[in-house]
């Protein structure tokens, strides 16, 4: 009996302790959010470039420039549908944002 109790006490404690460790929609909306600022403020001086170039170069006219560089950046698809993933991921708040996300999901009984 004495080893059924310490048994399941181990069990509370370790479960009590697995339990502050996930991290919720919100905190992984937060941090996603974090990571994308992170990422835009990369993004947007190259995107800057891209237009300017693409206007010296009279490619298209400036707006169309600026549309078509807008997205730069981002995850897009390959023509097989596949995805091609988006640059600065590699950020220190993505890494972070992704690793909650995995651990939510890993902590989702289904």
């Amino acid at each position: 009996m004495r080893i059924i109790i310490i048994a399941m006490t181990a069990l509370c404690w370790l479960g009590g302790a697995e339990a502050g460790t996930h991290d919720t929609a919100e905190q992984v909306a937060a941090l996603d959010k974090k990571c994308e600022a992170a990422r835009q403020a990369k993004l947007a001086p190259i995107r800057a470039r891209k237009v300017e170039q693409c206007v010296r170069a009279d490619e298209h006219p400036g707006a169309s420039c600026e549309i078509f560089y807008s997205t730069y950046g981002n995850n897009s698809n390959h023509a097989n549908g596949s995805v091609v993933r988006g640059r600065f991921y590699d950020l220190p708040a993505c890494v972070a944002a992704k690793k909650a996300l995995d651990r939510m999901n890993n902590s989702q009984n289904f």
